[in-house]
């Protein structure tokens, strides 16, 4: 084409063939070591589009996300259903402990059943979760830009299993240690509501239930700052609502009595011995706030890809097209496409010299970031 000139710009590209058993990062790094001023650029097969890698990270983020709020929720409503299992039991738990139990051994024998139960809905949730993989693959295949294949992929499964078996167990905690602690003669009058477990015997397994869940969470995620901060945003909001339940309570028992035997009913249900206010404050606000984190996280993934990705965006680039040579490109674009659509833009091609009074060649190491002043700059102009 004779478009090469002196002082053009282009690239040679190279597809280096690596000898078997050699990781591509590897071969990649002793070509950097021996060539350490040559300005190449690498490109493996783990990162042959890193603006589709980019997407596939926030989407990543998002389902990251996704599935913390899923398991958070699912937490609190098991421990809920505990709850209330244990409730019904009250007086099954009472005649053991009349009989000599333990306040462990009823809470062991109650932990086997939450082990079993859970490991059963485990195991279902798996085997449906891998069967899905196939269905959407047969049903979504010919869609996707490239041929999926259907694996059994061991080691997520075991974490989800994981997962969910340290929920299961550190949100039916403090319902064990209630059902095993408190007397057998408060459980037969029926009013074990009005009897609170002390602080120092529900707070070790809460916390050993919540460290374990972050644990876990930190230590397989891809992203450990992300699902710190929003762990820890999580256990703000708890702490949030749980004193915002409080204060529904106290400001229930203070209020006047209303005449309407209904209204009297409804107040007097928020603050009565054992109600549930509390509870049902976290789950519905924890619930509602991740739905609305989830639904923002959404809009702003949206509008990133709608302000990213234009409406209209030009099929090819040509660069350095020489301006006396400009009728020639378009006739043989012309040529080679059916009714093109040419728009050329002027521009200039240098380098960076130098920004405020700093002179770049005087600097011994780039400020991180600045990757302006690595190379030649293009710059368009009217």
């Amino acid at each position: 084409t004779g478009l090469i000139q002196p002082g053009s710009l282009y690239e040679t590209k190279y597809r280096v063939r690596l000898t078997s058993g050699l990781a591509p990062t590897r071969a990649v790094d002793r070509i950097k070591a021996a060539f350490p001023s040559a300005g190449w650029e690498s490109k493996t097969r783990d990162r042959a589009a890193p603006g589709a890698e980019r997407f596939v990270q926030r989407m990543g983020q998002f389902l990251l996300l996704v599935g913390l709020s899923a398991l958070v929720i699912a937490g609190i409503g098991v421990g809920n259903g505990v709850s209330s299992y244990l409730a019904a039991r009250r007086q099954s738990i009472a005649a053991l402990k009349v009989l000599g139990a333990t306040s462990g051994m009823i809470a062991r024998v109650y932990l086997i059943q939450i082990v079993v139960v859970a490991g059963i809905g485990i195991l279902a949730g798996l085997i449906a979760g891998a069967a899905a993989v196939p269905l959407i693959v047969a049903l979504a295949g010919d869609v996707l830009p490239v041929a999926p294949s259907f694996a059994v992929q061991p080691v997520p499964l075991l974490l989800a299993a994981a997962y969910g078996m340290v929920i299961a167990l550190a949100f039916t905690a403090p319902a064990l240690v209630e059902a095993g602690s408190v007397p057998a003669v408060v459980l037969l009058r029926g009013n074990a509501g009005q009897r609170r477990v002390p602080l120092h015997r529900t707070l070790p397994w809460v916390a050993g239930g919540g460290l374990a869940l972050v644990a876990l969470a930190l230590l397989t995620a891809e992203q450990p700052g992300l699902s710190a901060g929003f762990l820890a945003a999580v256990a703000a909001v708890l702490l949030l609502l749980a004193g915002f339940g409080w204060v529904i309570r106290i400001a229930a028992a203070r209020l006047p009595r209303a005449r309407q035997p209904l209204l009297r009913l409804a107040v007097a249900a928020l603050h009565r011995p054992g109600a549930r206010t509390g509870t049902l404050v976290v789950a519905l606000g924890l619930g509602l706030t991740l739905f609305v984190l989830l639904a923002a996280i959404r809009t702003s993934i949206d509008a990133n890809i709608a302000r990213t990705v234009p409406q209209r965006a030009p099929a090819l680039f040509a660069l350095d097209v020489p301006p006396q040579r400009e009728a020639e490109f378009r006739r043989t674009v012309a040529e080679a496409a059916r009714k093109p659509v040419v728009t050329t833009v002027p521009a200039m091609r240098g380098t960076i010299t130098g920004y405020a009074t700093t002179r770049v060649a005087d600097l011994k190491t780039l400020p991180e970031g600045a990757w302006a002043l690595r190379g030649e700059r293009g710059l368009t102009y009217a």
